[in-house]
């Protein structure tokens, strides 16, 4: 484990490959993120993509990716914010890295809101939440770099991780905002 301020790059914490966060879910990053994925600050996750790539450039070139994706939202969840915050987080990082940013993955959930679960009720629901978004079967051969907002028990990002492997993607690295767990941060 790399830790660089409050940012971590860990290889053991899930089963694909590295995950980057960014920093803890707590105090001012906690109050920011919530203005940004439930008050509508959508600039706020142009500037949030841009922190996350200056804080992992460096460890990012020495696995650069050949796409990046995001875990998506909801269709409900869309139509509620207008926005995937995740998307918007991912969109900019591909900016940053020139690389192509492209919808992976479809949530298949009905919008069940994961901050109302506890650790055992969101590591079931993880499971058979997202599939392959099939208009891109044919990309999901190189390394992928999947962004995520806030990680709490890591079972979306494997359940994720997972899905892009199974269909052939060489690698999976994952990008997280902020944790709340005391074992990344």
């Amino acid at each position: 484990m790399i830790s660089s301020g409050s940012a971590v790059v860990s290889k053991n914490l899930y089963e694909y490959g590295y995950v980057y966060c960014y920093g803890r879910y707590s105090g001012m990053l906690k109050k920011r993120f919530s203005d940004y994925k439930f008050k509508g600050e959508l600039w706020l996750g142009r500037c949030f993509g841009e922190l996350m790539y200056n804080r992992f450039s460096v460890a990012l070139t020495a696995n650069l990716p050949d796409l990046i994706t995001y875990v998506p939202v909801s269709n409900t969840r869309f139509k509620e914010r207008g926005y995937d915050q995740s998307r918007e987080i991912a969109e900019a990082i591909a900016e940053k890295m020139n690389i192509e940013c492209l919808p992976l993955l479809v949530n298949t959930s009905g919008g069940l809101k994961q901050s109302r679960l506890d650790r055992k009720k969101r590591i079931s629901e993880a499971k058979g939440r997202f599939s392959l978004n099939g208009n891109y079967c044919d990309v999901l051969k190189g390394r992928i770099l999947i962004i995520d907002d806030i990680l709490t028990t890591g079972a979306t990002i494997n359940e994720c991780a997972g899905i892009l492997t199974e269909k052939g993607a060489a690698s999976v690295d994952a990008m997280i905002f902020a944790s709340g767990r005391s074992d990344i941060i």
